[in-house]
């Protein structure tokens, strides 16, 4: 393909990597499968045209570089970002007021993939990223958000103080999530233009 490829591994991402239609190259399957739901994805894939290769699972492993594929790896079309200005463009189409995430220094990827999860049951149009100390969107991001990043929008922005400067302007509420507050974010208020910025493991 084209675009540079990168690899996803899981049962449910790959499910939703095939239903959002990303582009997907091959899927390498574990050659002992028997459960419904690989059966599944595999004629899915075959439906798609995408090319499905059987391999022992000890080659999945190193492939994926971890056990915990599932059986189951797709080649795929990095993620595509988009513009932080395009993130409004999403809540806009949805006729909803616009709400953000915004990640400062997030470099754990089973933290990002976990946010990822989390903001899309939460209603979240897209995140922003810095894109200096801040997870790169990998096989464990992806894995970890259990099909999430497929339906998440996303930027990268090199100063986050600059775009939340920028956000004010745009008529959005900027807010920090306090890991020590008493009031869970479902209690307040959340029906203007906003965005929740989530800061490090660490220092944020």
């Amino acid at each position: 393909m084209a675009q540079t490829s990168s690899k996803i591994y899981g049962i449910n991402p790959v499910k939703a990597a095939l239903e959002a239609k990303r582009p997907i190259e091959k899927l390498w399957v574990v050659k002992s499968f028997r459960t419904q739901r690989l059966k599944q994805l595999v004629s899915q894939a075959r439906q798609q045209g995408i090319l499905v290769q059987y391999l022992e699972k000890s080659i999945l492993d190193r492939k994926a570089e971890t056990p915990h594929h599932q059986g189951v790896i797709a080649v795929v079309a990095e993620k595509d970002l988009v513009e932080w200005e395009d993130l409004l463009s999403v809540a806009n189409d949805r006729g909803e007021p616009t709400f953000l995430t915004i990640l400062d220094g997030i470099e754990d990827p089973h933290n990002l993939g976990a946010i990822v999860r989390s903001a899309v049951a939460a209603g979240v149009h897209g995140l922003i990223l810095s894109r200096r100390h801040c997870a790169p969107i990998s096989p464990v991001v992806s894995k970890t958000a259990a099909g999430a990043l497929e339906f998440m929008a996303m930027a990268r922005v090199g100063n986050l103080a600059q775009t939340i400067e920028q956000l004010k302007q745009k008529g959005l509420w900027i807010i920090g999530a306090d890991v020590s507050s008493a009031t869970p974010y479902w209690e307040v208020a959340l029906d203007m233009p906003l965005a929740i910025v989530i800061g490090s493991e660490g220092k944020g």
